[in-house]
């Protein structure tokens, strides 16, 4: 019997087995997937993913159909479990980490990872265990267990030495993350690899507060370079803005490959959460990232990164729940690194921006796809978006089966500091299928649902036009009212509508 599902991924541990596998191998967007785990039925969805936890037994045999019969088989693979790793329980000696919620543990368990080896773990156990920065290195894992919190502090000192990063599309220099994979001191080279975070609990930064300390701090060591922009009269000038782009990650993945994030809580980094830089392979899912009240606070970002996977997340987020970037103009032409290959499927949102492709985009953004995804709940929904200096381009975009609260695609007036690319950004072979648009987003307040342009594309000029864009079984319908919906269109060309339903 063929298997139809020949490029099934695999992610697996000791204890778990996590598959997923492309939109492309569907027949349909409602088929249904049968899972069976030694010889019984354990699951039954639509989804291109399956997760299979706390596995005892050393053998374990996958099958996936797609009819109930069992006649229709989609994958099929006999697994042998790994031996579980020896845990470095960072409470125990000689690491002695103290889990009250006011110890700085950031000592003892930077001892405990520096002394992970390959097959080891280090374990954080019940508890709340404040840190600074933590730097992983190649092959270990991290696992944070139920009921334990990893707690960044709200200290900028806690955050020394500085690391040359990347942010907004620039490189510069920024307090290290909370947890920090990699570094770009040779951005064509990977510098780290094979680390697995995983475990149930939660990974959380110094919010809102550290991200205010380090404005405080950085304001007055840029003194004299902002009081000399004041002079200069640049009406953009923003302290607070200035001040800010140093602040820390919660994770930084620079240069790495082949990172795992499983079934952990992210929330609270003082501006973005998750963050690949020159990166391939990384791999988020089964997981939450918030970070209501904090300003530039992303969910996950891939920026200039290759074969990058997000699903099964849900978020809540200050800013863009997914931003997928390639650097800024005139630095973002030069470096010229793509963000390219990029999934993100079965994802939910409960505040934040939506799915934001740009406003970065100078170096390019290819071959991204989306699918199952609900992002009605947020105050853009899907934003593929650049300023006409910026450069760069963003094409073979494909994105079906989705609830968005709108869609813009263009112009945008932010972000736009710089020196002008050789040329203006194209955008190109955009595909929507099987998509709702809601035509209504949350207030910033998100005490309010305001209504919008459902559907908004608004190219650069009549010389540099949106082109190439088709939408397939679209649905116009906010789910409660008989308001008209508006699809606003400028400079765009070589548009085709397939089926454009309005309620």
């Amino acid at each position: 019997m063929e298997l139809l599902g020949k490029m099934v991924k695999e992610i697996f541990t000791y204890s778990d087995i996590i598959l997923y596998w492309d939109i492309q191998d569907k027949k349909s967007k409602d088929e249904q997937y049968y899972v069976y785990f030694n010889g019984k039925l354990i699951n039954k969805s639509h989804k291109t993913h399956v997760t299979i936890r706390n596995i005892i037994d050393k053998s374990a045999d996958v099958e996936i159909y797609t009819d109930d019969a069992r006649k229709v088989l989609f994958y099929k693979k006999s697994f042998t479990m790994k031996e579980k790793p020896h845990f470095i329980d960072v409470t125990a000696e000689p690491y002695s980490a103290i889990g009250d919620g006011k110890t700085i543990n950031t000592i003892a368990i930077q001892r405990a990872i520096d002394d992970c080896k390959e097959n080891e773990a280090v374990f954080i156990p019940k508890g709340v265990y404040l840190t600074g920065a933590l730097f992983l290195h190649s092959d270990m894992e991290l696992y944070i267990d139920d009921d334990a919190i990893l707690q960044g502090t709200e200290n900028p000192n806690d955050y020394l030495p500085k690391i040359w990063t990347r942010y907004e599309g620039i490189e510069r220099e920024c307090y290290s993350s909370m947890l920090n994979i990699g570094n770009i001191n040779n951005r064509n080279e990977i510098s780290c690899k094979n680390i697995l975070i995983h475990g149930g609990g939660k990974i959380l930064g110094g919010g809102r507060q550290l991200a205010e300390n380090v404005v405080s701090v950085e304001k007055e060591r840029l003194k004299d370079y902002i009081d000399s922009l004041a002079r200069e009269e640049i009406s953009s000038i923003n302290e607070k803005v200035i001040a800010g782009r140093s602040r820390p990650r919660l994770i930084n993945v620079s240069c790495a490959e082949n990172i795992v994030m499983d079934n952990v809580e992210f929330g609270n980094g003082a501006c973005w959460n998750i963050h690949m830089i020159y990166s391939k392979n990384v791999t988020t899912c089964n997981c939450s990232i918030y970070s209501l009240n904090v300003w530039n606070g992303d969910g996950w970002n891939p920026d200039s990164s290759t074969d990058c996977t997000l699903f099964n997340c849900d978020f809540c987020t200050g800013d863009d729940c997914v931003a997928i970037k390639s650097g800024k103009n005139p630095e973002g032409n030069t470096i010229a690194k793509p963000c390219s290959n990029i999934r993100v499927f079965d994802c939910r949102s409960e505040n934040g921006h939506g799915i934001s492709i740009g406003s970065e985009i100078s170096g390019g953004i290819s071959d991204v796809y989306i699918w199952d995804c609900i992002i009605n709940k947020s105050q853009i929904g899907c934003n593929i978006k650049a300023t006409k200096k910026r450069g760069g381009y963003i094409k073979n975009i494909h994105i079906s089966n989705c609830c968005f609260a709108s869609l813009n695609i263009g112009l945008v007036p932010y972000n736009d500091d710089g020196i002008s690319a050789p040329s203006a950004p194209y955008f190109s072979e955009i595909y929507f299928e099987n998509i709702t648009f809601r035509g209504e987003v949350l207030a910033y307040s998100k005490q309010e649902i305001n209504k919008t342009t459902a559907i908004n594309i608004t190219g650069f000029d009549d010389e540099h036009k949106i082109s190439n864009v088709q939408f397939k079984n679209i649905l116009l319908d906010n789910g409660h009212s008989s308001e008209s919906q508006i699809f606003g269109l400028q400079s765009v060309e070589n548009l085709s509508i397939i089926n454009l339903n309005a309620r």
